[in-house]
């Protein structure tokens, strides 16, 4: 039973690098246990060299430092053949020799007293870790609690871009709102996002998290475009690296050109993305991908800030993809009802539109 757990956990270090690790990983590595109980020269160097070049894990590595430092551990004895063989054997001899008092019962009350030390060393550390992101989401909502609290709106027909506290450029889309605190703390970079925005994180040590409806994003220093509302619930990554999780716990990493999407049934999934086309909006650029009649009106309602009445009689047939780089009203619509099949009429902050 204890190979078989060796060699999962050996199994599990060659099949991620130590910068994809969290707190429970870093509990479970040989190499790293080493370094805390009996630091050397090899394995300081290692770890001095590896966190100064990954300053985003420090938090989790001084965490796993501490908590492996809290438990006395003991060095397991590492047979030899010899020793392994003699072992067999005296174990042997007592097991078929009528005068030992020694039973197939007690036998699986010893093997049944392993596997549940085992089990429970297993289960002790999985608490720990979940404890420690406990206390971090505390941590949030406790900072959320103790700041002042502002917001900065976005109507529709208007796009605003504000630069926060610590040098984060967060670019708002018309009818959107973010809210953010007066001043960072020193333990957590935490906004909420209504609606879509692009974020380019200023770099730091400490962590950058957006929380979206029912995405978080948890950022060092990067950027990335969040869409929040009705329609849609999605993340996409531009530059550097991204951990996305959901509210029920599920964390999925990004690389640029990847973005995650919250279903309505609560799954999220990871897909490739077009950087040109999903960044459009912050170059005012209105792109249409085989959009319907009910997502081209509702962009537009937004992107102008205007209020589109649709004629009962008329139906939008079929997909519409087009590009407009900083037009006027008059001319995206011109320009869809050529194709779609529809007049229209601007009266105001009015929209009206019919059937052919």
């Amino acid at each position: 039973m204890i190979q078989l757990i060796r060699k999962y956990f050996i199994s599990r270090k060659k099949s991620l690098t130590y910068i994809d690790f969290k707190l429970g990983d870093f509990l479970t590595d040989e190499f790293f246990k080493k370094w805390v109980i009996k630091p050397d020269e090899e394995s300081s160097h290692f770890w001095d060299k590896w966190i100064t070049n990954h300053p985003e894990k420090r938090r989790e590595v001084l965490q796993a430092k501490q908590i492996i430092s809290s438990f006395q551990y003991q060095e397991v004895a590492e047979l030899s053949d010899q020793d392994y063989t003699d072992m067999y054997e005296a174990v042997m001899a007592k097991t078929f020799n009528p005068q030992e008092e020694s039973t197939s019962y007690e036998k699986k009350n010893n093997w049944l007293l392993n596997v549940a030390a085992i089990l429970l060393t297993i289960v002790g550390i999985s608490y720990l870790y979940y404890w420690f992101e406990y206390l971090e989401e505390r941590q949030s909502t406790e900072y959320v609690q103790t700041q002042q609290i502002l917001t900065k709106e976005s109507p529709k027909g208007i796009k605003t871009t504000l630069t926060l506290k610590d040098g984060t450029s967060v670019k708002l889309n018309a009818g959107s709102k973010l809210h953010y605190p007066d001043t960072f703390t020193d333990s957590i970079r935490l906004v909420e996002l209504e609606g879509e925005a692009f974020f380019e994180v200023e770099k730091s040590n400490i962590p950058f998290v957006v929380k979206a409806g029912n995405l978080k994003a948890k950022v060092l220093g990067t950027s990335f475009n969040i869409q929040n509302n009705k329609e849609k619930n999605e993340i996409a990554l531009v530059t550097g690296k991204l951990q996305v999780s959901d509210q029920a716990g599920n964390r999925i990493m990004l690389v640029p050109s990847e973005m995650v999407t919250y279903e309505t049934d609560g799954k999220i999934l990871k897909s490739k993305f077009d950087i040109e086309s999903k960044m459009a909006w912050t170059r005012g650029i209105l792109f249409f991908k085989d959009a319907d009649g009910k997502e081209i009106f509702e962009r537009l309602e937004n992107w102008y800030g205007v209020e589109i009445i649709v004629d009962e009689k008329f139906r939008f047939s079929g997909k519409y993809s087009g590009t407009f780089k900083n037009e006027s009203l008059h001319n995206v619509l011109e320009g869809i009802a050529t194709t779609s099949g529809f007049h229209f009429e601007i009266k105001d902050k009015h929209v009206i539109v019919k059937p052919k």
